[in-house]
């Protein structure tokens, strides 16, 4: 199963902080647009998303 977790950065903290999850990367993408549009206010802006993959890896 993959996971595909959106992460996003304010200018006023240095900590990546995490904001959701989804199993496809288009889902993923439309969440990293909403944040970008909900969270930037004239006094705090998003410096930067990331979009992190993971993957269960059978043992």
């Amino acid at each position: 199963m993959k996971l595909h977790a959106v992460f996003y950065l304010l200018e006023n903290h240095t900590e990546w902080q995490f904001y959701g999850a989804f199993t496809t990367s288009e889902m993923a993408k439309n969440l990293e647009a909403h944040i970008v549009r909900s969270y930037a206010k004239p006094y705090r802006d998003i410096v930067d998303t990331k979009i992190v993959k993971f993957e269960e890896v059978a043992e």
